[in-house]
């Protein structure tokens, strides 16, 4: 298990990823399993989220567009290493389910154990992702104009007095802080932004950086297809996306808050009974508002 480091409260520029991590704070993705329960924060604490494919390529598309300059110390790309493979003296037909072509990777996976692999179809895609970013008028102005790519903040909640930390991909003339997101359909992102919890993530942010700097500034995503053709959609965020994000962290906040006054984990609070959804209540009043219910003995 990483250790957990206290960071000091500020601006910190220049912080490896792996260190920003270890940092003992609330941050916007231990926030979604405590909008449910202290006991559902305190399992996600325990058992963090596995580092899948999307994860990783998300993380590489950020580097290589924010911090160029450790992308060649960290990554390497694979070689087509399915030349030559041979089966029965005859060309291979698919030389990648074959053990030579296997064995050919574990080898040379040992020797860059140092790095991370990126494939010749990731790497394929991240170009396309790149020339995307700096084809968008918006895109190529936000991450390619003055101003500082992955500031990591920690602060304290002026009303829980819990510490908090939040990683900036680029502060934009100390006005517009740009998050770059990859996606596998950006048409979706407004349902994306409620799903994932980026309207919280907005609304934390953008008070984090204020508490710290004293100023106001605009938040606004830049969304990336991670497939051809690459389509963008890149805006601020409206002010009730704001407000809506700003009233999630808050009740969060208030259930770790009171975990960490009473030292007891909340549950889930109990319903009175359960109901239809607003959703389906509609749905019932319009088609049945002339039928007589059925009823049950």
């Amino acid at each position: 298990m990483t250790k957990k480091i206290d960071p000091e409260v500020g601006i910190h520029k220049s912080v490896p990823f792996e260190d920003y991590c270890a940092w003992d704070c609330v941050n916007n993705s231990s926030l979604s399993p405590a909008l449910k329960s202290g006991k559902h924060f305190n399992h996600a604490k325990q058992n963090p989220r596995e580092d899948t494919s999307a994860f990783q390529f998300g993380r590489l598309c950020h580097e290589s567009r924010l911090e160029p300059s450790l992308v060649l110390d960290r990554y390497v790309v694979m070689p087509d290493l399915t030349d030559g493979i041979l089966v029965n003296d005859k060309p291979a037909k698919k030389p990648r389910s074959t053990a030579e072509y296997k064995e050919r990777v574990t080898a040379w996976e040992e020797q860059h154990a140092d790095k991370q692999v990126v494939t010749l179809d990731d790497y394929d895609a991240l170009k396309g992702v790149l020339n995307a970013l700096w084809e968008n008028i918006r895109t190529r102005e936000w991450f390619s104009s003055a101003g500082e790519a992955e500031l990591s903040l920690v602060w304290i909640d002026p009303i829980t007095n819990l510490k908090c930390k939040a990683r900036l991909d680029k502060v934009v003339h100390s006005q517009l802080i740009a998050d770059l997101k990859t996606s596998r359909d950006a048409s979706r992102f407004e349902s994306s932004m409620l799903d994932y919890g980026y309207d919280r993530q907005a609304a934390f942010y953008l008070d984090g950086y204020r508490q710290l700097t004293g100023k106001s500034a605009q938040f606004a995503f830049a969304v990336v297809e991670s497939a051809a053709p690459h389509g963008i959609r890149a805006a601020p965020v409206s002010p009730e996306v704001i407000v809506r994000g700003r009233q999630q962290y808050r009740e969060a906040l208030a259930v770790l808050a009171a975990q960490k006054a009473t030292g007891e984990a909340s549950d889930y609070q109990q319903p009175e009974a359960f109901d239809l959804p607003r959703w389906a209540k509609q749905t019932t009043v319009t088609l049945y508002q002339n039928k007589k219910p059925i009823e049950v003995n």
